[in-house]
């Protein structure tokens, strides 16, 4: 007997265009509760086509040094579409003294957590305690 609570997924198993080519679908962006239409914001037509933009004057451009995981710029640009799609104006600069506050602050409690929740990464220093990563986190304001 499942638990009450519990949801049991299928997830075929398809392309990334196939599954683009499924929510573009006109009847999946018909909310079939409301008759209202679901809005989609398409980050991978515009990163796709800022990669194709840069490529053109450098060939080894890429959103990702290690083939996985994107990177600032990929972020900024995705950040960028999401604010320009809900806000209809471009995402602000973000000021260098606060962007080197989050990074001082990351690289406080990045390492924290790691070692708090028993992630074990090879060639990463065990990171401090939480309570004393927060503590130490807390003086970067002052």
């Amino acid at each position: 007997m499942k638990p009450r609570n519990t949801v049991d997924f299928f997830l075929p198993k398809i392309s990334a265009s196939e599954a683009l080519a499924s929510i573009t679908d006109p009847d999946f962006l018909e909310s079939p509760s409301t008759s209202q239409k679901n809005e989609l914001i398409d980050i991978h037509s515009q990163l796709k086509s800022h990669l194709i933009k840069e490529q053109k004057t450098d060939a080894n451009f890429n959103f990702s040094n290690d083939g996985v995981h994107l990177d600032k710029v990929a972020h900024r640009l995705i950040a960028n579409f999401f604010h320009e799609e809900l806000f209809k104006i471009n995402l602000p600069p973000i000021p260098g003294e606060l962007r080197n506050y989050y990074r001082s602050r990351q690289q406080i409690f990045a390492p924290a957590w790691l070692t708090h929740t028993g992630h074990q990464r090879p060639g990463i220093t065990p990171g401090l305690p939480l309570a004393e990563a927060q503590a130490r986190a807390a003086q970067i304001l002052r």
